[in-house]
C-alpha cells in the first residue's frame, strides 16, 4: 500500500522541533499529496513557527498547524479540544460542539511520537528508585503523554470511517527489550511505550500501532559513547545503537534490529 498516495492524510507530530521530528516532518511534506495536513506540536512556538515556514517552502500545497504542548503536564483534554480545532472536525454553536464532516475527506490519519526525554545514564536503578520526581517527569513525557495524545488522537480521526487508514508510531530502540546498564530512565520508558502500543494493536485491530527503531543523532552518540566507558556497562552498547555517527539515517535505512523490522520502513 502507498500510504501516502491513497488520498489526502493528516499527519501528528508530536516533539516536532527536535532532530527526529524536524526530519519527519520535513519528509513528509514531501510525501503527501495536495490537501493535506500536518500537525506539528513543540514547546517552542518559534521553533514550530521556523519549522512551518520550512516545510511550506517544501510544500506549498500542505496545510500546516502548530500546537505548543507541554507534555511534561499531560492534558488530554487540551490535546483532544486543539487536534479537533485547528481540523475543523469540531466547532462550537450556540454553545454546543457540533461535530463536522471534514474529517471523514482524510484517506490516512498518522500520529509519529517523537517526543521524548532519555533520562540521566549516569544513573542506576537504585538510584532512580531513591530520586522519584524525575523519574515522574520522564514517565509523563515519555508514557502518560503518550497514551493521552494517542487516545485524542483516535477519538478525532479513528471512530468509524473518519479515516480509511490509521496509524501510530513510536520510536523505539533496542532497550525497549534488552537490559542495559545505566539506560534505567530510558529503558523502563521504552519498554512502557512499546506494551501501551502493543495491547492497543490487539483492542483496535483497525489501527496499525507499532514501534520504529530510531537511528541515533549526533547529540547521543556522544553520549552513549561516554556511557560504554563507565565499567559496569559492557563494551558492546554501540552495536545496537549506533548506526552512524553524527547523522540523521532515514528510517528506510535502519538496519533489523533484534528480528523486527521498522514500522515506517513497512509503509508504516
Amino acid at each position: 500500500m502507498d500510504l501516502w498516495k491513497g488520498g489526502k492524510s493528516v499527519v501528528v507530530v508530536t516533539g516536532a522541533t527536535g532532530v527526529l521530528g524536524h526530519a519527519f516532518s520535513l519528509q513528509i511534506a514531501r510525501l503527501v499529496t495536495p490537501g493535506s495536513h500536518l500537525v506539528l506540536s513543540s514547546r517552542s512556538s518559534e521553533n514550530l513557527c521556523n519549522l512551518k515556514d520550512a516545510i511550506l517552502r517544501i510544500n506549498q500545497d500542505v496545510q500546516v498547524s502548530t500546537l505548543e504542548w507541554d507534555l511534561n503536564n499531560p492534558d488530554f483534554r487540551q490535546y483532544e479540544d486543539e487536534l479537533q480545532s485547528v481540523t475543523n472536525t469540531q466547532r462550537n454553536f450556540a454553545g454546543q460542539p457540533i461535530r463536522l464532516r471534514s474529517v471523514n475527506s482524510f484517506h490516512s490519519a498518522v500520529l509519529i511520537h517523537c517526543a521524548a526525554e532519555i533520562g540521566d545514564y549516569s544513573k542506576t536503578v537504585q538510584q532512580i528508585g531513591a530520586d522519584l520526581e524525575p523519574l515522574k517527569n520522564i514517565l509523563n513525557v515519555n508514557v502518560v503523554s503518550l497514551l493521552a495524545v494517542s487516545t485524542a488522537f483516535l477519538n478525532t480521526f479513528g471512530g468509524g470511517k473518519a479515516a480509511m487508514y490509521k496509524a501510530i508510531v513510536n520510536l523505539t530502540a533496542p532497550c525497549a527489550e534488552n537490559a542495559y546498564a545505566s539506560f534505567g530512565h530510558d529503558a523502563i520508558s521504552k519498554a512502557a511505550k512499546k506494551m501501551a502500543l502493543d495491547v492497543l494493536s490487539k483492542e483496535r485491530p483497525d489501527v496499525k500501532a507499532g514501534s520504529a527503531f530510531q537511528p541515533c543523532c549526533g547529540g547521543i552518540t556522544g553520549f552513549l559513547c561516554n556511557t560504554r566507558s563507565e565499567p559496569r556497562c559492557g563494551g558492546d552498547i554501540l552495536k545496537d545503537f549506533l548506526f552512524e555517527s553524527g547523522a540523521v539515517i532515514g528510517t528506510n535505512d535502519v538496519p533489523v534490529a533484534n528480528g523486527h523490522r521498522s514500522v515506517l520502513a513497512n509503509g508504516i
